[in-house]
């Protein structure tokens, strides 16, 4: 991905932030904040995540390890007792016409 954002075009600007929660027992938690307990989950999507701007590759690696390391549940061999999902939002604006486009991916 930061491969090819860095072979665009000089007159696009990117934007790239990232979140993640783990859901356990119905509850959402920030993994980024992990005190932050109000992340909700709702038709529309994820709310109340806190997002970090990552500018490379190893920005959103370095957020996944933080993630991982506060899950409060661990999964097994057989059994998972929560979920995670991480979330990338890429944001392209260009900078000559002033057109911006939004797109998110979640992985779970």
């Amino acid at each position: 991905l930061f491969q090819l954002l860095s072979e665009s075009p000089a007159t696009m600007e990117f934007t790239i932030r990232c979140s993640y929660i783990e859901i356990h027992l119905e509850k959402a938690v920030d993994l980024l904040h992990p005190p932050n307990s109000s992340v909700g989950i709702t038709a529309q999507g994820i709310q109340c995540a806190s997002e970090a701007c990552c500018f490379d590759a190893q920005d959103v690696l370095t957020l996944l390890s933080k993630g991982n390391a506060v899950q409060k549940v661990a999964k097994t061999q057989f059994d998972s007792r929560s979920h995670t999902i991480f979330t990338l939002k890429l944001e392209q604006s260009d900078i000559v016409t002033g057109i911006t486009r939004k797109r998110s991916e979640e992985h779970t």
